[in-house]
């Protein structure tokens, strides 16, 4: 990875309404903002060297007309300004194979790993990471994606991981939704990305829909960010959650992660309640990096070190206390016509 980047500001005032939008505080989910420099991107090029399964969907379609300030009362604060005025419809994800607006594209439930589909990187090195990158740390188990990180020497260093991606394989378009399902270790030392998204083109941006960390002193925690370019003058724009504040004491629960990319406007969702958006001019620099026309690639690692802290000596990383499980990774695409 490259040299520690540093987070920006962002936020778009919105005036009208803010008044009452600040009486919903009490009835929102704790949200901490971090956009300091302490959080580093997830740079794609490297050295050689639970719970219940969500509701079925329905074939009714979400209402669509403009969002009220009642129906902004369970987003966190951050994100109202870029949805106030919007259609109701656009705080729902769209449901797979029911939907009048996307189609399906592509529906992974890791059966195996194609290769047509996903690489998996071998040998190789990150910054602000202390493992070493191995093939055989990546497998499937049960239906699902294992990427294992342990405490071995190799490559120069003393604990392995694994990291998979479909750079030059699968790509999606600048409008596209993704939905994912994963279980991710909640321990001092780790730092999961369950997916995040860089431009095929490796141009500026990148997209973490979830990046999962237990940093010492504090509580299991989720971040939602988005990134400008790589190098002097790299910002992001971040959520950051308790994991407990969320339902997930131990910060282990399985969980549900949705993104939609639509022109002028990201919204993520986490179990079916939307946890961030970021939209143009919220930040500043959204729309050369977000509006651009990029097409995107998918990414799936657990680091050791790095943002995630050191990890703890005398650590047991056996019996999967250190594996990242992603259940499923379904992605669509605007229907055309």
């Amino acid at each position: 990875m490259a040299s520690a980047p540093r987070r920006g500001r962002h936020r778009r005032p919105v005036w009208v309404g803010l008044a009452l939008v600040a009486a919903l505080a009490a009835a929102v989910v704790v949200v901490r903002l971090d956009e300091t420099a302490s959080h580093p991107a997830r740079v794609d090029a490297g050295r050689q060297g639970g719970t219940t399964a969500p509701a079925a969907p329905s074939a009714t379609p979400p209402p669509s007309g403009p969002l009220t300030l009642a129906d902004l009362q369970q987003v966190p604060a951050a994100s109202r300004g870029c949805l106030l005025g919007r259609p109701r419809s656009v705080i729902r994800p769209d449901r797979p194979r029911t939907s009048a607006r996307w189609r399906i594209d592509l529906d992974e439930s890791f059966d195996r790993l194609r290769p047509r589909i996903w690489n998996t990187r071998d040998q190789t090195l990150l910054d602000h990471d202390v493992a070493y990158l191995l093939e055989r740390n990546v497998t499937i188990r049960r239906g699902r994606l294992a990427i294992a990180a342990r405490q071995e020497s190799a490559g120069g260093r003393d604990y392995t991981s694994g990291y998979v991606d479909t750079n030059g394989r699968y790509a999606l378009p600048s409008t596209f939704q993704v939905a994912i399902r994963a279980k991710a270790p909640s321990r001092q030392g780790l730092w999961a990305a369950p997916l995040w998204l860089r431009p095929t083109d490796r141009s500026g941006g990148e997209i973490d829909l979830v990046e999962t960390t237990r940093r010492p002193g504090e509580p299991a925690r989720v971040s939602q960010s988005i990134h400008s370019a790589y190098g002097a003058g790299h910002q992001v724009a971040a959520r950051r959650f308790d994991l407990a504040d969320l339902g997930d004491r131990d910060g282990t629960g399985w969980h549900d992660y949705v993104i939609r990319k639509t022109p002028g406007l990201i919204v993520m969702w986490i179990d079916g309640q939307v946890t961030s958006a970021f939209c143009a001019g919220s930040p500043s620099w959204y729309e050369e990096y977000y509006d651009a026309g990029k097409r995107w690639n998918l990414r799936i690692n657990l680091q050791v070190g790095g943002w995630g802290g050191p990890p703890r000596i005398g650590d047991d990383w056996s019996g999967g206390r250190s594996t990242l499980l992603v259940d499923s990774v379904r992605t669509w695409v605007r229907k055309e016509g």
